[in-house]
């Protein structure tokens, strides 16, 4: 994880549907408070550890100090994608493509190339995962696909994503035995 740093604005409400999202800004690109993006998608607090796992992008996540809650992780609007990429691929292109809605009115002009912003091959090297159809990135993923450096790796496809979409599956699942088998005991 990064190091805990401050934003530059205090944290702004945003609205998704009937969820309340919180944002900060770091060199004027929103971030996104797990713990709320988590609820939009209606996932238990067990998938936000999905981002601390070393196969998790690291650069779109960080520690921020929030004024009344402490230490809290923070994803960037690719972050918040490579998210519902993995815990809930069809269900999260809403939030996907909500963020980078949110991305493009709180940011206008974007750095360029900034992986915080645009999909950016990945430090080995390697294409990220094809995005759904509606999650708001898959045109820009097929910009990257083809251009030169896209080009030298088609083919290349992170193999580490496989292994996370399980590990979350199977702690959702054994939370869901768990409510159950509270659920019996209590009839």
């Amino acid at each position: 994880m990064t190091n805990t740093t401050a934003a530059t604005h205090p944290a702004m409400t945003l609205q998704f549907r009937t969820y309340a999202i919180r944002t900060v800004s770091f060199d004027g690109v929103p971030w996104f408070y797990l713990q709320d993006i988590c609820a939009a998608l209606r996932r238990t607090p067990e998938v936000a550890k999905t981002v601390d796992d070393l196969r998790f992008p690291q650069f779109t996540r960080r520690s921020h100090l929030d004024p009344t809650e402490g230490g809290v992780t923070v994803l960037s609007p690719i972050g918040v994608w490579y998210l519902t990429e993995l815990i809930d691929r069809m269900g999260g292109q809403a939030l996907a493509s909500w963020t980078r809605r949110q991305q493009k009115d709180l940011c206008p002009e974007p750095t360029a190339n900034d992986p915080n912003v645009f999909l950016t091959m990945l430090p080995d090297n390697c294409l990220p995962p094809r995005p759904a159809k509606y999650s708001g990135r898959l045109n820009e993923w097929q910009e990257l696909r083809f251009s030169p450096a896209g080009m030298k790796e088609v083919g290349r496809w992170p193999a580490h994503y496989a292994p996370v979409f399980d590990a979350v599956r199977a702690a959702e699942a054994s939370a869901m035995a768990g409510i159950l088998t509270i659920a019996e005991s209590n009839r």
